[in-house]
């Protein structure tokens, strides 16, 4: 009950603060695990990831947002123009609170619009990175090939999917038996993992 009643001060208190200092002060205070928002360098960027998070949540969920943190105005005086109890009004509060401390939209409060949608395409281009790097350690025996096409990469010293797309076009030209009939079929093979831009793409018909 103490910590309750010292966490409703805070908030409070937090209120008071100039837009949007308190919503984050609050955002960061409400969070059920410790969040550190930029509270004091709020910069551009943080000011268009919160736009945008605000963006996302229902028209009424905005104007309560607007008239509580930006115009500074009670749970009552909020009731009463929107139409509704205090008590209904503080439980909208708390919801689109919840609705702002979760992973997507508190990314975009937390880090900027920009600099979230940065860190989400490093994210992904790390995943992209370790799924290939996976297909490169494929065995040969996984890629499934017909006998001649596997005995001629065998041949060539190719134990691996890394092996084989190292090759230039050159020593794929030049690898003994290999016709183009099993040149199309090593590069289909390839092309079916996600294994792209090496020399085995001239032959992807």
């Amino acid at each position: 009950m103490v910590i309750r009643h010292t966490g409703e001060n805070l908030k409070m208190k937090y209120l008071k603060e100039d837009y949007p200092k308190n919503l984050l002060l609050v955002i960061q205070l409400t969070a059920v695990y410790p969040t550190e928002l930029p509270t004091e360098d709020i910069t551009e960027d943080i000011k268009a990831g919160l736009d945008y998070a605000l963006s996302t949540l229902a028209e009424r969920e905005q104007t309560i947002i607007r008239m509580r943190y930006q115009e500074h105005l009670s749970l009552r005086e909020i009731g009463i123009e929107i139409g509704v109890t205090t008590e209904r009004i503080r439980s909208l509060s708390d919801k689109i609170l919840r609705k702002l401390r979760e992973p997507q939209r508190l990314g975009y409060i937390k880090f900027g619009k920009c600099g979230y949608e940065a860190l989400i395409a490093k994210r992904e281009e790390e995943k992209r990175n370790a799924k290939v790097d996976s297909q490169l350690q494929m065995t040969l025996e996984e890629l499934d090939l017909t006998v001649r096409s596997f005995n001629c990469l065998k041949v060539r010293g190719c134990d691996t999917v890394g092996d084989i797309a190292a090759l230039t076009e050159e020593e794929i030209l030049q690898t003994k038996n290999l016709g183009k009939k099993s040149m199309i079929e090593i590069a289909e093979a390839l092309k079916a993992i996600g294994v792209y831009n090496t020399a085995w793409d001239e032959f992807i018909e």
